[in-house]
């Protein structure tokens, strides 16, 4: 597999993302190389003004898909400095597998002063956008990457 195959599927996931759902941020990642929408310069920045990292973090550590339907609500995240700051609405997370289901990369998606992820089987129909596009396109064949992999990824 290569860079240019890996881009690809990403800026794939990205015009899927933008135009198929009502996030207004979005972050898709795989083993190092990140894409995004909706942040500054189409680069995140891995501090608590802009993301929760601590949020993201954790999801990336459980590798479980995760649905926050408010997070400024959220007993687990609410209290979070960044979500306060950001005004974190909905925010939705899905690991990118292999199929050995070990994590090489994530889908995030938030919304920022709003909470509309509560359609019905949107969080289904995005699980299985990654099941059944991404992971596909990707090739996915590796071990589980931890979060301080993930955080150096390389923006393209």
């Amino acid at each position: 597999m290569t860079a240019e195959v890996v881009s690809k599927a990403l800026a794939d996931a990205i015009f899927y993302m933008k135009t198929q759902t009502e996030a207004d941020r979005v972050i898709v990642c795989y083993e190092g190389i990140g894409r995004c929408h909706g942040f500054q310069d189409h680069k995140v920045s891995w501090d608590e003004a802009t993301l929760s990292t601590e949020m993201l973090s954790r999801f990336v550590e459980r590798g479980e898909p995760v649905l926050v339907k408010d997070s400024l609500s959220d007993p687990e995240f609410g209290h979070r400095t960044s979500a306060l700051l950001s005004e974190l609405g909905s925010v939705l997370f899905v690991p990118v597998r292999n199929e050995f289901e070990y994590t090489r990369g994530f889908l995030y998606l938030d919304q920022v002063g709003r909470s509309t992820f509560l359609a019905e089987g949107f969080f289904e129909r995005i699980k299985k956008y990654v099941l059944h596009t991404l992971e596909p396109a990707l090739h996915c064949k590796r071990e589980h990457v931890g979060w301080e992999e993930l955080k150096e990824l390389r923006w393209s």
